[in-house]
């Protein structure tokens, strides 16, 4: 997507005019297509992934390389959703315009307007069921096992307090303020990994629902009203897509953020990274050092022989 928006998109949203050749006006928005459609799915495919590992757990995880099998297909069933879309596209001229525009160009209205339902239902409406459905399956599920925990720290906590009160005294206030500073300590963690997970769930949904809510329903309103963005003599259809796409462009910086850095485990692994290529650095620099001053020494001293 970086590869074929990057250099193309601003310099037409700007010109507003096609710079390229025609077969680059077909190949291009067939291929940021396929990559919009791509991320939907991958973040489909990954939410279905989570649901088998907590919901059913003794299924086979997905190994590496069904993982590349089911990245392949997405690629496959992604390209053939917008071929209809790159084999319209052509660039012509507009009457009363200077320069020529990559735009679409559709036997028919009906044809454009129920692909357009087609692109809305598969790129939005599909992929975010699917997310919340499996999500909350996950959430459901992950709540029960934390009430579950709480339950078995509650009565291993009775137990503990049972078998203190047939010590002595000063034993019963000794260990008795342990055990509850140990299942206060282990209660408070297990709520804490509860709500950062639902934070993560809940995120992960609205994300993708507010990004992309706004471009698809620009989308179809245009389809089928290219005249509702008019106000009098003046036109914001350009300004209303503008806004729309950069909301949409927004969850391939957000996803990142939410996959990852707010896994502890991640941000571990990637604080340890560095730390390590830090160390690995001031090693190799203490190495170089040590090298120069040998090499220092040994010229002072051929010099002094």
């Amino acid at each position: 997507m970086c590869l074929t928006s990057l250099p193309i998109t601003p310099i037409t949203n700007v010109y507003k005019t096609w710079f390229f050749a025609s077969p680059v006006c077909k190949l291009i928005p067939l291929v940021q297509g396929a990559s919009v459609f791509v991320s939907t799915f991958s973040l489909s495919a990954i939410a279905l992934d989570r649901y088998n590992l907590v919901v059913r757990p003794h299924r086979h995880p997905l190994r590496s390389r069904g993982a590349s099998v089911v990245a392949l297909l997405l690629w496959i069933i992604s390209a053939l959703v917008c071929m209809p879309y790159g084999w319209y596209m052509d660039v012509v001229r507009i009457g009363g315009l200077c320069g020529e525009f990559c735009t679409e160009k559709w036997p028919l209205p009906e044809v454009r307007k129920g692909y357009a339902l087609m692109v809305l239902v598969m790129q939005f409406i599909l992929p975010f069921a699917t997310m919340a459905v499996c999500y909350y399956t996950i959430f459901a599920r992950l709540r029960e096992r934390t009430e579950s925990k709480l339950k078995k720290l509650s009565e291993r906590s009775q137990l503990l307090e049972s078998a203190v009160g047939n010590s002595s005294p000063s034993a019963k206030t000794e260990n008795g303020a342990h055990t509850v500073t140990l299942e206060e300590q282990q209660r408070l963690s297990v709520l804490a990994s509860q709500r950062r997970t639902t934070t993560i769930l809940a995120s992960m949904v609205l994300l993708f629902g507010f990004t992309w809510l706004p471009h698809n329903v620009y989308t179809l309103i245009i389809e089928y009203d290219e005249a509702f963005f008019h106000n009098g003599e003046s036109d914001n259809t350009y300004i209303v897509s503008m806004i729309a796409h950069l909301i949409s462009m927004t969850t391939n910086v957000a996803n990142p953020i939410l996959y990852a850095w707010l896994n502890p485990s991640f941000k571990e692994m990637l604080l340890t990274s560095i730390r390590g290529k830090t160390r690995k650095q001031d090693k190799q620099s203490v190495k170089d050092t040590i090298i120069r001053v040998t090499k220092s020494t040994e010229n002072t001293q051929e010099k002094a022989f």
